[in-house]
């Protein structure tokens, strides 16, 4: 019921403040996670930078939108029974953007349902809502960023999303 009061919020202009430096928050996204990929028997690997440059986004929306991704990526290693599963998120920086990705190396998934991805009420699991994909386009979309899904039968999936980055900010 949570997940759905949070997506029926029409929330559509960017938010008035909330810069913040991503690195916490990643930290802390990958430290509530870590506990699902030991007891799924998967790994949680982080790549990136130690230092983060600020992003226009709330602490709560940038966490919601990483423990989901994240999340998503352990169930489908666990659901799937894959040896040697391991998850990897990846931060990095361009001229304007954060880019950080979250690839598992899972069972992947047919081109036809990667499109039907983010629709509101279609999951892949049984146990699912399909609503925390859906979520985490709409909280992106509206912090001026982009989210994008690829995967591969029998090699895993890669979510990467964008966030514009706030200009000449301190690197955190």
């Amino acid at each position: 019921m949570k997940q759905m009061r949070q997506f029926q919020r029409h929330d559509t202009a960017p938010p008035t403040s909330g810069d913040v430096a991503p690195g916490p928050v990643l930290k802390l996204a990958l430290s509530m996670c870590r506990s699902g990929g030991i007891l799924a028997g998967t790994k949680l690997l982080f790549e990136g930078p130690a230092e983060l440059p600020r992003v226009r986004a709330t602490s709560t929306d940038l966490l919601q939108v990483l423990v989901n991704l994240i999340r998503n990526s352990q169930q489908a290693l666990e659901e799937h029974h894959v040896r040697d599963g391991v998850v990897n998120v990846e931060a990095s920086v361009t001229d304007a953007s954060l880019v950080i990705s979250v690839r598992d190396n899972g069972p992947g998934m047919a081109p036809d349902i990667v499109a039907k991805l983010g629709t509101p009420f279609y999951t892949t699991r049984d146990a699912g809502t399909g609503l925390g994909i859906a979520q985490c386009k709409r909280l992106v979309g509206r912090l001026g960023g982009e989210l994008r899904i690829e995967s591969t039968p029998g090699a895993g999936t890669s979510v990467t999303f964008t966030l514009p980055l706030i200009e000449s900010s301190p690197v955190t």
